[in-house]
């Protein structure tokens, strides 16, 4: 399972936006939201965090449905 929860991916999205450096955020996370996880991660999501894109580990909210796609209605 991902170490960064939805709280600390919106702090990191939100410090990468005033321009605030991956150690920075990481040493942050650390003290302020109890972050377990690794400098590191942030390094690996650092494109999707500049980015400002939505927590990649939300569940889908795309429902399946029984029937496949070229079924008649």
């Amino acid at each position: 399972p991902p170490k960064i929860t939805p709280e600390v991916w919106d702090f990191a999205v939100a410090q990468r936006k005033r321009n605030i450096s991956i150690p920075n955020i990481f040493r942050r996370a650390k003290a302020e939201l109890k972050y377990k996880g690794g400098q590191n991660t942030f390094y690996t999501y650092k494109g999707a965090l500049d980015e400002g894109a939505p927590y990649p580990w939300a569940p889908s909210t795309k429902t399946k449905t029984l029937e496949p796609d070229w079924a008649e209605t």
